[in-house]
């Protein structure tokens, strides 16, 4: 509508003379007469358009045509691109000239990833996913022809960027200010701080991430399996802390951050009845989970086979609350021997423990100790894990408790201040 239409009637011709007349009817009550003319449509509408030619010898010709006259239209989006940060979301508007044509027949289309939230025939709404790298989308709104209006299209571009952290890297950061908890408390050998984190870490990796260290966290670490880690900012922060504390101080994992290991010493709290395991006794059962873990790795290196572990780690069943019979089973009869043994599992069953306990040979800042430790034996009969035979500490089975340094470091409780001697580090 409104533009001109060129008619051309070129193609006529007479084959025993020539033409001499052209006349046009548009079929809206105008005419003209030309070869070429041109004519222009005031409204929408199918008209016939009617070519009479005239030759020399006064003989006539019609033809006839139609003309499909429609509106123009034209479609834009606002904004015409947009760049968006993963997980946010951009409002796009598209505009539909003339604002006569019906504007509830725009549909939307979506070409990369992401979601188109309609919240009006003309605005839609996009969310960008989660990406890790710079992605495209293209975004198309689309008017179909009618019979008074022409089709048209109009494509709005946009980029999605990567967040600054992901979801997962800012899960994460909770545990930058828990491990500074566990090396304060450590260093100062505080006990209402080991609680602190213990609980932090019950909450936070236990109850809402459900994400402790297993041993298949372990054995990917030994098959240098870089990509498990990588993929899981969370696991590698936690993986990391947990073996440069185990080359600096042993199995600080253990006595500081492990949420079963929370558990297992908070029912201490609700049930103190502890029964001490004989020593003969203890130290043929911790010999178990050196067992337990060169079994699994035996099996896994050698057939891949990880059935072993999914029978000797119940976190994801107390953590998550589902699981089978069986592992019901398992859970509840550690936690019931745990009632009267002081962490029954982390001495005598857990492999990450046995793997942390290898590790902690090559624990840099060992136990100090007196010679005289022999005959005192004050933190021999107050290191609830029995860790300790005489003077010797056994790297392997303390859990970096701090309890026989706190005792080294109260001078009105160590004895051996009284001799002036120095201490010295222990084995």
């Amino acid at each position: 509508v409104g533009k001109p239409i060129t008619f051309n009637a070129s193609g006529s011709y007479d084959v025993d003379g020539k033409v001499v007349s052209f006349k046009w009817s548009f079929g809206d009550g105008s005419s003209a007469v030309g070869k070429v003319v041109e004519h222009v449509y005031n409204a929408p509408g199918n008209y016939s358009v009617t070519l009479a030619v005239l030759d020399n010898m006064g003989a006539e010709s019609v033809d006839i045509t139609t003309a499909i006259v429609k509106y123009r239209t034209r479609l834009t989006i606002n904004p015409p691109s947009f760049e968006v940060t993963s997980g946010r979301s951009v409002t796009l508007k598209a505009v539909l000239s003339p604002t006569s044509a019906p504007s509830d027949l725009i549909s939307w289309s979506l070409e990369g990833p992401g979601s188109l939230l309609p919240v009006n025939e003309t605005t839609v709404i996009y969310t960008a996913p989660e990406v890790s790298k710079e992605t495209s989308v293209t975004i198309t709104a689309t008017f179909p022809e009618t019979a008074e209006y022409e089709a048209c299209t109009a494509t709005c571009t946009g980029t999605v960027r990567p967040p600054l952290l992901t979801r997962e890297q800012i899960e994460s950061l909770p545990l930058l200010p828990l491990f500074a908890l566990v090396i304060v408390g450590f260093i100062r050998k505080n006990e209402l701080i080991r609680y602190v984190t213990l609980l932090g870490s019950l909450a936070y990796i236990g109850f809402i991430k459900a994400r402790l260290i297993c041993i298949v966290d372990v054995l990917n670490l030994l098959s240098l399996n870089s990509s498990h880690f990588t993929g899981s900012p969370f696991l590698l922060l936690l993986m990391a802390f947990t073996v440069a504390v185990a080359v600096l101080w042993g199995r600080v994992y253990c006595g500081w951050i492990c949420p079963f290991g929370a558990v297992q010493e908070f029912l201490e709290r609700v049930w103190p009845l502890k029964v001490r395991v004989p020593p003969k006794l203890h130290w043929i059962a911790v010999k178990v989970k050196y067992a337990i873990l060169l079994t699994i790795v035996v099996l896994f290196f050698s057939l891949n086979d990880l059935t072993v572990a999914a029978y000797v780690e119940p976190f994801s069943t107390l953590f998550l609350l589902k699981g089978s019979t069986i592992m019901w089973v398992i859970l509840c009869s550690i936690l019931i021997v745990s009632l009267f043994v002081h962490r029954f599992y982390c001495r005598y069953v857990c492999p990450v423990g046995a793997f942390l306990s290898l590790l902690s040979y090559l624990r840099i800042f060992r136990v100090k100790r007196w010679s005289e430790c022999s005959s005192c034996r004050i933190c021999e009969r107050t290191c609830k894990v029995q860790a300790i035979k005489g003077e010797k500490v056994s790297v392997r089975e303390c859990i970096s408790c701090g309890t026989c340094e706190k005792n080294y470091l109260n001078k009105d409780l160590c004895p051996h201040y009284r001799t002036g001697e120095v201490g010295r580090d222990g084995p």
